[in-house]
């Protein structure tokens, strides 16, 4: 009875570690694909679970999110300002993209499928954190605007708006804009616009100079009177002599100021 137990007890110990061996080996399988399908546990979080500042690649591709085939176009990465913060303390970080040369007209992408992904950063393309399809009824102007759909277990959403270029009928503008409470709370974009400095204060201002006065060197004008008493009224009056505002001397032509006629023979007799 004992050689049996034992002989029983050595057929169970060899199975038992068998088996530990397989599901360890399993769990292990299902960790590496969580990682590989860019889950969570691929992103490198801060201390808050948030995802850190950087600068968010995104693409226009083939496809549908879900299932994206290749890269149609790169779009300019999303960034967020520096500068000092205001307003509500409650509000969710932003990050936009902004890029004119998409060489695609928007009825040349509602004829197809195409989708604009966002990805978490340079170093993690394989995690995204939004992603639209391009569909929908564009505007009196042609803009069309979709919904971009948070991805792997992300909060964040967005929009994205594109527009026909007024210069190029066979470009598109497109803008997109992303949010959520995963982005976290920083101010700006780590590589991407330097904090705002205030300008040092000027120490006393520069005296202000008075402008030299002008001094009018403009040359006399004649006025053809062959005359240029510091009287003269500007008006010839054909006397051929200098005109003045006091009027002439008197002297009328042979009349004198009592109005007789003195000019002919024997005058006085």
């Amino acid at each position: 009875m004992t050689k049996r137990l034992v002989a029983y007890h050595r057929f169970l110990l060899p199975l038992g570690l068998a088996l530990a061996l397989a599901v360890v080996a399993v769990t292990s399988t299902v960790a590496r694909s969580r990682v590989q399908t860019g889950s969570e546990s691929s992103t490198d979080r801060s201390a808050d679970g948030t995802i850190p500042p950087v600068p968010r690649p995104l693409f226009v591709y083939g496809g549908a999110c879900g299932t994206l085939n290749d890269v149609v176009w790169p779009l300019n990465d999303l960034v967020s300002p520096n500068g000092e913060d205001g307003g509500s303390q409650d509000s969710d970080r932003t990050e936009y993209s902004f890029t004119a040369n998409l060489p695609m007209t928007i009825d040349a992408m509602l004829a197809g499928s195409y989708a604009i992904n966002v990805h978490e950063s340079q170093d993690n393309l394989d995690h995204s954190l939004s992603c639209g399809n391009v569909g929908g009824v564009p505007d009196a102007v042609g803009t069309l605007v979709i919904g971009l759909r948070n991805q792997d277990g992300t909060d964040i959403t967005g929009i994205a708006v594109l527009s026909p270029s007024p210069s190029d009928p066979t470009m598109t503008f497109v803008s997109v804009f992303i949010s959520g409470a995963g982005l976290g709370d920083a101010i700006g974009t780590i590589g991407v616009n330097p904090p705002v400095v205030d300008s040092p204060p000027v120490d006393g201002a520069p005296p202000v100079v008075d402008n030299p006065p002008v001094v009018d060197n403009t040359p006399p004008v004649d006025d053809g009177d062959n005359g240029g008493d510091p009287g003269d009224d500007g008006v010839d009056d054909g006397h051929g002599g200098g005109d003045d505002h006091s009027g002439d001397s008197g002297d009328h032509s042979g009349e004198d100021s009592s109005q007789k006629d003195n000019s002919g023979p024997g005058g006085g007799d």
